[in-house]
């Protein structure tokens, strides 16, 4: 052994430690950044936006998942809050007929909490389904 050799030869076996390597043994080297890519959405992708290893800057699409689900979705969101509309427009108008009739001593004021709380419950459903075709 030649001086200094064992010197050489620990600083090669850190060397080898510091370098990541696959499960096959090969090194890895790359960019100076690597950032895990999580989608905010579940979907096939459908399109990729980047080319590996190049830059890309805040807010640059990366990919283009198939909008296809979605687009179905929302239409759903979308007839959903058409059916709570109307389902409000009738709470409203029973509503104002109880308050009539109960002004007149016609009908109970128990039929009137009754559409009261229908009336209540249906804009609670216009205002859930809004925010279903916002997200």
């Amino acid at each position: 052994m030649r001086p200094g050799e064992s010197l050489r030869r620990a600083a090669a076996a850190e060397s080898d430690r510091a370098t990541p390597r696959t499960a096959d043994g090969h090194a890895l080297f790359g960019g100076d950044r690597t950032v895990k890519l999580l989608a905010r959405v579940q979907g096939y992708v459908q399109e990729i936006k980047y080319q590996d290893g190049a830059a890309v800057k805040k807010g640059t699409p990366l990919f283009v998942i198939e909008p296809e689900p979605y687009k179905v979705q929302l239409e759903q969101a979308q007839a959903a809050e058409e059916g709570a509309k109307a389902t409000l427009t009738n709470a409203e108008a029973e509503f104002t007929r109880q308050q009539e009739l109960q002004s007149k001593d016609v009908s109970t004021q128990a039929n009137l909490d009754r559409a009261r709380a229908a009336r209540d419950t249906a804009r609670a459903g216009v205002l859930q389904a809004q925010a279903a075709t916002q997200t």
